[in-house]
Order: C-alpha cells, then sequence, then structure tokens
C-alpha cells in the first residue's frame, strides 16, 4: 500500500495545510469569503512578496494556489464545523 501523502511534495501539503488553518479561523470570526480572501493574500504575500521579490525563498506559483486551495478547504470547514456542532 501507497502512502496516500505522497502524491504532494511536503512543501505543498504545508500550504494547503496553512490555508486550511487561515481559512478556518478567518471564517469562524467573519465570513467565508473572508477566510478565502485572507488565504488568498497570505499565499500572494508570501510567494511574490517575499519569494520572488525579496528573494527570502523559491518562487513557485503552484503553492499560492496550494495555500488558496487550503483557504477554500478551511472556509468550508469553518462554516460545516459550527453545524455539526450543534448536531451533537
Amino acid at each position: 500500500m501507497t502512502n496516500p501523502f505522497s502524491i504532494l511534495p511536503l512543501d505543498k501539503l504545508m500550504h494547503i495545510f496553512v490555508g486550511i488553518v487561515i481559512g478556518i479561523v478567518v471564517t469562524m470570526l467573519s465570513n467565508p469569503v473572508a477566510g478565502v480572501v485572507v488565504a488568498l493574500g497570505a499565499g500572494a504575500f508570501k510567494e511574490w512578496i517575499i519569494d520572488g521579490w525579496m528573494k527570502w525563498g523559491n518562487f513557485d506559483p503552484m503553492d499560492f494556489w496550494a495555500t488558496v486551495a487550503g483557504g477554500v478547504i478551511g472556509s468550508a470547514l469553518g462554516v460545516l464545523l459550527p453545524m455539526i456542532g450543534k448536531l451533537v
């Protein structure tokens, strides 16, 4: 049996995870659109400003999209988790 996480590099998984955390927290404090927008902003800032312009890392647009995807997932979870909590 293969490792299900081996389909994505660790770097992309970390970007997805951070996006999920941002999406959940911001959605629960505000709304789902804000969760996605803040994750998008964080991904853009990290990739284009820190890695691209300041050259503190390796610029990779797919890292940006991984963070945004995580933000979308996190925002959905931020909406669903309170609903599930009310059912329990």
